[in-house]
């Protein structure tokens, strides 16, 4: 998906078998409209019962799988499949929330760029809420890898992360 100008992009694999989306790497790419940050892809959201993988499988060819600096949210909980998203390079810097669904899920970040300040870490009152990833639903061999690019992060002082990994995932 390269348009920009897609908001919601629900993709869902209602069968048994498994629906791999590999893309030009990234699978799923948004940039913004026109350099627009506020504009473009903001939400994906997976359901069904089949199984789900964004790039490859094994992490060495197309293992992008999201790309999108306007991506808020990625919402798995209506997949009861597996899902695998490769790595994820680059959401939302301000706000971003992901939910698993109640199958395997996978997926690496690599993005570096958390500032949920909005640029302004001493005055809370224009704060977004920052980064959440919620892992409590997924299966017994879930894992979130959290590989941020850039050595040490170019994390805004004051920024907000939640990561939940329930009873099964692995960090």
């Amino acid at each position: 998906v390269t348009y920009d100008d897609i908001n919601t992009l629900a993709v869902a694999n209602n069968g048994t078998g498994l629906l791999t989306i590999t893309g030009g790497s990234p699978a799923i790419f948004a940039d913004g409209n026109g350099g627009d940050d506020d504009q473009g892809l903001e939400s994906v959201i997976f359901s069904g019962t089949g199984d789900i993988v964004l790039g490859d499988h094994d992490l060495d060819t197309s293992e992008t799988g999201v790309g999108a600096e306007t991506l808020s949210e990625i919402d798995a909980s209506a997949l009861t499949g597996d899902l695998d998203l490769g790595e994820i390079e680059n959401i939302d810097s301000e706000d971003f929330s992901f939910v698993s669904g109640s199958g395997v899920t996978k997926l690496t970040l690599t993005d570096d760029n958390l500032d949920s300040t909005d640029g302004t870490p001493l005055d809370t009152s224009d704060d977004e809420s920052g980064w959440s990833f919620d892992f409590s639903d997924a299966a017994v061999g879930s894992e979130f890898h959290f590989a941020p690019d850039w050595t040490p992060p170019d994390f805004v002082d004051g920024s907000k992360l939640t990561i939940n990994m329930g009873p099964n995932a692995v960090l």
